[in-house]
């Protein structure tokens, strides 16, 4: 929290002295926040997983090996796993979870894509269970109203979710723990 304050502070008139800018609008800093906050979280406060960010290699073959460096390279944001379940947590800061599309609310097409392919391209441990989870932050009620929905993409469990994080810390430590019970 002090290197996020120094790192937005900005010089004011008079000498020694300084303001911050509202760090809160910058949206890529909030997201690598949100993320590492989230990852912490599940380090600090949950025993039955080993937590950390994965890299994901492509099942893929090319006609020329270097066509396979051309590949975008796949890191999790969080994996979870344990020998019975690994859950590939993908965080996304945004200001909404949903966005129109024909006039009906839509899931981001692009994050959900995303951890679809990280699925797809995942070879868990025998007998170990592999699902993902999309978390949001959410919007301010009555903005947008919780999102709990869960699917079966291919043979794998995906919920998507959002974290109030305006609740008191009880709710969300309650909350983040029950994302994965």
């Amino acid at each position: 929290m002090c290197e996020l304050v120094w790192r937005h502070a900005l010089p004011a008139p008079g000498p020694g002295r300084s303001r911050v800018l509202d760090f809160r609008r910058d949206e890529p800093l909030m997201a690598r926040l949100f993320e590492q906050f989230v990852r912490n979280f599940y380090r600090r406060e949950q025993r039955q997983y080993r937590v950390f960010a994965e890299t994901i290699a492509w099942q893929a073959q090319a006609a020329a090996p270097a066509d396979l460096d051309l590949l975008p390279t796949m890191l999790t944001d969080t994996t979870l796993e344990s020998p019975a379940r690994k859950i590939i947590l993908d965080t996304k800061y945004y200001a909404a979870a949903l966005r129109p599309r024909y006039d009906r609310p839509r899931l981001i097409a692009p994050h959900l894509y995303q951890l679809f392919a990280y699925l797809q391209n995942q070879a868990p441990a025998p007998g170990q269970a592999l699902e993902g989870i999309l978390l949001y932050p959410a919007a301010p009620a009555p903005a947008a109203p919780p999102l709990d929905a869960r699917y079966t993409l291919g043979p794998h469990p995906v919920r998507v979710a959002t974290l109030d994080l305006h609740q008191p810390w009880p709710g969300i430590a309650a909350d983040l723990l029950a994302l994965v019970a």
